[in-house]
This record gives structure tokens, C-alpha cells and sequence, in this order.
């Protein structure tokens, strides 16, 4: 009798998914390809500035990848919100209202927005003293989708502070000196009284782009611009500033032309000032300044008595008081002096005190 083997088919499927798995494997691996943009970084950075009659926002505008052709991925919305006054320092009430203001496409941006390297910013001049604002930046794909916004900006809507008066220019041992007189305010008004102060920036003539004098606004009716350079001309910009109820205003700006600076301006004292007793002397030690020094005096005071502890400037830290009586309390300070013929000496640093403690 003739036996019949019967042949399965399985081993023979097998072998072929094997030989599929490893074609499979062969070749260089890859990730695969985004089928659309990533969605863009967040605006982190809006500003809301109020001026007279307007708020001016602004922002950086995100890095992201141009496409070959056509134009960007991403536009840009202005969102405003009104706030109750009463609500004003309540961040999360909800507004009465909100609306899309302005729309801003980086590629063709509209007469009123200005970009310019990577900053866009948009004026609203659509604002009333009293009320209250709140602005955020959304971005938006290619079908007007939200995908991502911005930290809000807040602002409170406060009467313009009055103009300076009377200002006036002159050139001073250390420097620049303005002077001016503060503007008459209103003796009733029904928005919160606030304090006022000043912001000064200064370029030099002709040119285009101002810089801030002043690190913080300015208390009082005068100032020193002590960091200027010899027979340098200046524009002067003297802006006031209104602060009350955790809100700020700036007033129209008082523009000072052709201000020449003196010859040969003194150098600025250092920066910090630290002491180190040791074995009943008093080590002084400072930071040098920048630019042309020729060297430093040392200052010593001792409760309303002040004296220059150098004959001669310091050419450089750190200097060695000998003088201090023990447990005695002292205050130091530094002044940098310019280079010679002039030999100029520029103001004090910041006073630093000291015990100068002795263990018997």
C-alpha cells in the first residue's frame, strides 16, 4: 500500500514573514515627518505702557520656521478686555466685555502695527481716564484657530500728570545738571492722587534712538548726568510720571536740545564698597571703575566727621586704614580720579559701615 504525506502549508508562511521582517529592518531609520506645524511658543513678554490718551502694547514676536513659499503659519490678535473700576485690582474678575481689537500677520503687518527686529507693537488709542484694561496676545493658525495666549497685561486708565515747568540747563563740575519745576496739578479730581516723578533719557545730538539717564524715576526738580562724554552735545527728554493705585502714567515728553557736556567729565565712583577688619586695622576693598581712572581716594566718617584718609589717589585696591581706634564704628566711601592734566575727582560711592571689633 502507497503511503501519501501530506504537506502543510504553515513552515512555508512562516518563512516568508520572516523574510518580511527582515526586509523590513534594512535601511536607514527615520522619524517620521509632522503632517503641520508645531504650534508656536507663548508671547511671555507683552508690555501695556499708558500715555496720554492711549495705551501702547508690545511684544516679541516668536521664532518660528518660515515655509518656502507663501506666507507665515501664525498671525497674531490683540485681545481688550474692560474691567469694572471697581474690579481693577481683581485679576480674575471677569471683564464686562472682550473683543479682538487688532489683528497683526508678521509677513504684511497693517499701517498701524509696527515690526521691526522681531518686536511688534500696537497702539490703542481707544481708552478713557478711569476705566480699566486687560490685554493678551493670541496666536492663531491658518483657520483663525487659538493656539496659544499670552499672560494678560493690566492696565488702569489715570489723568495725565501736568508738564514740567520751567527747564533749564547748565553744565557743572560732575556733569549735566537739569533743572526744572513740577507742573501745577488739579486741586480736585475724582481719580486717586498719586505721586510725581520723572523718567529722563537722553541721546546724543542728531541721533535717533534714546537711552534711560535715570535707572528708576526721579523724585525731586533736578538731576546730574555725571556719565556723559567730553564736549559730547545732547538731547535731553524729561517725561513725568503719575503713580497711584499700582498704576502709572506717562505725561508728554520735555525735549532739551544742543546741551553740551563738560570738557572732561569725572569719572563714576565704584560700584561696590566692602571692608575687612583685620588684627585692628581696617582693610578697604573696592571694585574698579571703568574708562580712564588714574587712581582712588579714600573717605573715612566718623559719626559727622569726614576725612580723605589719601594724600595722594590709590592706584588700585585695596587700601590699609591703620588709623581705626578699636570697637570704633566708621563709614567708608570711594571716589575714582581721572587722568591727568585734569586730575578731576568724581562724587562718592555709597557709604559702607563698619565696627572695627577687637578681641583681647
Amino acid at each position: 500500500m502507497q503511503r501519501r504525506y501530506l504537506t502543510h502549508p504553515f513552515p512555508s508562511l512562516a518563512v516568508v514573514c520572516i523574510f518580511c521582517l527582515l526586509a523590513s529592518a534594512c535601511g536607514r531609520k527615520a522619524m517620521p515627518k509632522p503632517t503641520q506645524p508645531s504650534p508656536p511658543p507663548h508671547v511671555e513678554d507683552l508690555q501695556a505702557v499708558v500715555y496720554p490718551g492711549m495705551v501702547e502694547t508690545s511684544w516679541t514676536l516668536p521664532k518660528i520656521e518660515a515655509p518656502d513659499k507663501g506666507d507665515g503659519p501664525y498671525t497674531y490678535s490683540v485681545q481688550k478686555s474692560v474691567i469694572e473700576w471697581e474690579d481693577r485690582n481683581c485679576p480674575s474678575c471677569p471683564p464686562i466685555s472682550s473683543r479682538d481689537v487688532q489683528l497683526v500677520d508678521p509677513a504684511h503687518p497693517a499701517p498701524s502695527v509696527a515690526v521691526k527686529d522681531g518686536k511688534a507693537s500696537w497702539t490703542d488709542s481707544d481708552v478713557s481716564v478711569g476705566a480699566a484694561y486687560r490685554y493678551q496676545i493670541s496666536a492663531l493658525d491658518g483657520k483663525g484657530r487659538v493656539v496659544s495666549q499670552s499672560p494678560p497685561a493690566f492696565v488702569k486708565i489715570l489723568a495725565a500728570p501736568p508738564d514740567p515747568r520751567d527747564v533749564k540747563t547748565k553744565t557743572g563740575r560732575d556733569g549735566v545738571v537739569l533743572v526744572w519745576k513740577d507742573g501745577r496739578l488739579p486741586k480736585k479730581t475724582k481719580e486717586p492722587r498719586g505721586e510725581l516723578q520723572y523718567l529722563l533719557e537722553r541721546r546724543p545730538e542728531g541721533g535717533e534712538a534714546w537711552e534711560s539717564v535715570s535707572p528708576a524715576p526721579i523724585s525731586g526738580e533736578t538731576f546730574t548726568d555725571s556719565a556723559t562724554a567730553p564736549g559730547q552735545y545732547y538731547d535731553y527728554r524729561l517725561i513725568p510720571l503719575m503713580t497711584a493705585d499700582g498704576a502709572s502714567v506717562r505725561g508728554n515728553p520735555y525735549v532739551v536740545g544742543h546741551v553740551q557736556a563738560p570738557e572732561e567729565a569725572p569719572p563714576s565712583p565704584p560700584g561696590s564698597v566692602w571692608i575687612i577688619p583685620a588684627q585692628g586695622v581696617m582693610e578697604v576693598n573696592w571694585t574698579e571703575s571703568g574708562g580712564k581712572v588714574h587712581g582712588y581716594h579714600v573717605y573715612r566718617r566718623e559719626g559727622k566727621e569726614i576725612v580723605r584718609l589719601t594724600a595722594e589717589p590709590v592706584v588700585r585696591p585695596p587700601f590699609v586704614d591703620h588709623t581705626a581706634k578699636p570697637n570704633a564704628v566708621y563709614s567708608y566711601a570711594i571716589s575714582s580720579v581721572g587722568p591727568a592734566p585734569a586730575n578731576r575727582e568724581g562724587l562718592l560711592s555709597k557709604w559702607v559701615e563698619v565696627r572695627n571689633v577687637v578681641f583681647q
